[in-house]
């Protein structure tokens, strides 16, 4: 199978367990999209479907705490993306369920006019705007945050311009 989208270096976020959901995510969309015209059956949109949602579901419980751990101000507009995605998601998984002949490819169709605006929409726009907040908050991060910051994964102590301790902090969400 050819794969439709290809993640490389420049969709990559935290170097980590986003962009690792990313590509799994990317790889179920791949899969999806090569079948668009070719479904047999709703059973096996809903098997894609089913998968993604799961993965979908996950990856954003990630990425939301991912945004507390490091602050992101956009957080809530973030939150409701997510929210409007899944729920639009369950509601074409609901379409598809009971659909049968012909229109099943046309189901097909509309799910992937669903899934283009997810990655044009969210992770190609909304989830890059999070990149620079990962890095900074990944680079520096205050001794004294309430944050919890695994000792072992410290690097050297350095002090910035103010001279308040900081601190390398590898961030680690999963």
């Amino acid at each position: 199978m050819k794969n439709i989208i290809s993640w490389d270096y420049r969709l990559a976020i935290d170097g980590g367990s986003i962009d690792s959901d990313h590509k799994k995510i990317i790889e179920v969309i791949n899969r999806f999209l090569s079948k668009v015209g070719k479904f047999e059956s709703a059973a096996e949109i809903m098997d894609i479907l089913e998968e993604l949602h799961s993965q979908a579901n996950d990856h954003f419980r990630r990425e939301e705490e991912l945004q507390r751990l490091i602050k992101y101000p956009d957080r809530d507009i973030h939150f409701t993306e997510h929210n409007r995605l899944s729920t639009k998601l369950e509601k074409l998984m609901e379409e598809v369920r009971p659909t049968g002949g012909a229109y099943v490819n046309i189901m097909g169709h509309k799910v992937a006019d669903f899934i283009h605006e997810w990655l044009f929409t969210h992770i190609l726009k909304s989830d890059m705007k999070m990149r620079s907040f990962v890095k900074s908050a990944a680079t520096k991060t205050p001794l004294n945050s309430n944050d919890d910051i695994n000792e072992n994964d410290a690097g050297d102590n350095n002090t910035t311009t103010n001279k308040q301790p900081v601190m390398e902090k590898k961030i680690v969400v999963g």
